[in-house]
């Protein structure tokens, strides 16, 4: 398989590629640029995807927007991965949303992040939650 790493940040990017350099990986490459315009572009070069992991921009409205995007390239066999799902309160609605989208057939909350499935052999929608969620994030830290 390979893996497309979608990265804002060049930093990030430079180090990432200096690692995998070493680790000697070769089946994964990194496009640096402004996910609105980075992604978009990927989704025209490729026909599904199998893996998503969206980490970066916790607010509803693009968090929204990138999963409507990734959905349209989604088949039964896809899992995506939502980092920071209460981050915000808007991250915490974008989750929400996510949940009862059609399509979604199974999600797992694990606190850090929520786990979407497609499964068409999932006939009833499904949540489970594998950690308690705490009322204020910071919490976690004390």
């Amino acid at each position: 398989g390979h893996l497309t790493s979608l990265e804002g940040c060049p930093n990030i990017a430079r180090i990432a590629s200096k690692n995998l350099m070493l680790a000697q990986v070769k089946n994964v490459s990194i496009q640096v640029g402004n996910f609105k315009n980075t992604l978009p572009a990927f989704l025209t070069k490729i026909d599904t995807l199998d893996y998503v992991f969206l980490d970066g921009h916790h607010a509803y409205a693009p968090t929204i927007d990138y999963f409507e995007q990734c959905l349209a390239k989604a088949n039964e066999q896809s899992i995506f991965v939502f980092d920071d799902i209460y981050w915000s309160e808007e991250m915490q609605r974008a989750w929400r949303e996510i949940k009862q989208h059609p399509r979604v057939t199974l999600t797992i909350d694990v606190f850090e992040m929520g786990i979407v499935f497609f499964r068409k052999e999932q006939k009833a929608k499904e949540h489970f939650v594998l950690v308690e969620a705490y009322a204020k994030p910071w919490e976690r830290y004390i």
